[in-house]
């Protein structure tokens, strides 16, 4: 066997190296342990976080393409959009840099459950799962479009359903990196890798199929309205072995009914994906989030959940579909402003009335009538307890002696004594200050 040109063994060498290894750390504190998927673009491995002690996806640009600018750049371009967009619904992405051997690779969270097109595989989804998870995605997206950010691959296969514990349903968004499909190839629609089309073909808008390079946000809700229409009925609306064939379909075809493939659908849903996925633009939906809200009205009707960027949706299936109408909140939160202005009325009234009242009682107890004061002065004294002991008046004047006879001496066994009544004034004249008690003279206590 003759030997090998002496450049191809450093090749090899090279190219084993650049091959992630479990075992291997990335940077000093991410450590690989398997690998757990692999794709046109690189692949991805399950790797430990030893200091957070917890477990991380590290995604590994291919090496084939880690010489390309483009490519790097679409690569570097997904950690940084992802990073970006700040919603619950999109994969957290934890760190991007560069291996030794100058092969691009992100740091992301790990995720427990199975991607979406996993799930419409093994059967068609229930109306309120269908509803729940476009409302979801509709969020995702609409945070992203919000950065004006463009996904540009919407499909169940980036739709990943976490296992959050219980029943409910949690998607996140994958994947903010543009893949190409290769143009000459049977279009299996489970990897995608470097060609002449950016996206998965059966997913794509009629502008992204002749590869317009000015798509925006709405090219986003054409993908929207074909997982929805795949969601409700089980099957993908465009369908074909090539590229040429499925774009015929999606630029001429008319449009299917989502009715005609589930007859249990409500004919709602056809409106709604006739407009979801208008050929012009313009005349679809307005953003992700109307045309998310309005797959959950047409799917479910009146119990679809409305979800608004202040609640979290895994409280949203709890919420009564009479609270979400919005015409019937509105008349709901003005009850209580009523009902709270008839009581501080209630109260001010009460107020105003108890204060007259000890207003007027007050002025009768201080100003008594004539026929009180004359009842006051002529009733006989009321025997009470004594008063407490009054300072010693002064010597009385001599025309303020007491009215006795001189010289006349009455024993003190039989002497009676009787409070002498005040002198009054005649009766229309008021006492300066009414009489509660008569108080002994002074005369009577020298008796």
């Amino acid at each position: 066997m003759g030997a090998s040109p002496p450049g191809t063994r450093v090749a090899l060498a090279e190219t084993a190296r650049s091959h992630p290894v479990s075992g291997e750390l990335v940077v000093s504190n991410i450590r690989l342990k398997e690998p757990i998927g692999e794709g046109g673009m690189g692949r991805v491995w399950l790797a430990e976080h030893l200091g957070l002690k917890t477990d991380v996806v590290v995604k590994f640009m291919s090496e084939d393409l880690a010489g390309e600018a483009d490519a790097a750049s679409r690569f570097s371009r997904e950690a940084a959009a992802a990073a970006q967009v700040k919603s619950p619904h999109v994969v957290q992405m934890l760190d991007y840099g560069v291996t030794e051997n100058g092969v691009p690779f992100i740091v992301m969270e790990f995720l427990e459950g199975e991607d979406l097109s996993h799930r419409v595989a093994r059967g068609r989804l229930s109306p309120a799962d269908a509803g729940e998870i476009v409302l979801q995605l509709g969020r995702a997206l609409g945070k992203a479009h919000e950065r004006g950010i463009v996904h540009r691959d919407v499909k169940p296969s980036n739709v990943f359903l976490c296992d959050a514990g219980d029943e409910r349903v949690f998607i996140k968004l994958l994947d903010f990196g543009i893949a190409k499909a290769n143009a000459g190839r049977l279009l299996g629609g489970k990897t995608t890798e470097t060609g002449a089309l950016m996206g998965s073909p059966f997913y794509m808008s009629p502008e992204q199929v002749i590869g317009a390079k000015d798509l925006d946000f709405r090219s986003d809700l054409w993908a929207l309205g074909v997982v929805g229409f795949e969601l409700a009925t089980g099957r993908r609306p465009f369908d074909a072995d090539t590229v040429g064939a499925l774009a015929l379909k999606i630029h001429h075809e008319p449009l299917p009914n989502p009715s005609d493939v589930n007859t249990s659908l409500p004919r709602a849903v056809d409106d709604w994906f006739l407009k979801a996925c208008a050929r012009d633009p313009k005349a679809r939906f307005e953003s992700a989030k109307e045309q998310a809200e309005g797959f959950a009205a047409a799917l479910l009707g009146s119990d679809a959940p409305r979800i608004s960027g202040s609640l979290a949706p895994a409280l949203a299936p709890a919420l009564s579909s009479s609270l979400l109408d919005t015409g019937r909140a509105v008349v709901l939160s003005k009850r209580p402003q009523k009902r709270r202005v008839a009581l501080v009325a209630a109260a001010v009234a009460v107020v105003v009335i108890a204060t007259v009242t000890v207003t007027i009682g007050v002025m009768r107890a201080r100003s008594p009538s004539h026929s009180e004061a004359t009842l006051l002065v002529a009733s006989p004294p009321v025997q009470v307890a004594p008063p407490p002991p009054l300072p010693v008046p002064p010597p009385l004047p001599p025309s303020a002696a007491p009215l006795a006879s001189p010289g006349v001496v009455q024993p003190p066994s039989k002497a009676v004594v009787v409070p002498k009544p005040r002198a009054t004034a005649s009766p229309s004249s008021k006492p300066e200050r009414p009489p509660i008690k008569p108080i002994p003279s002074a005369t009577n206590d020298i008796w």
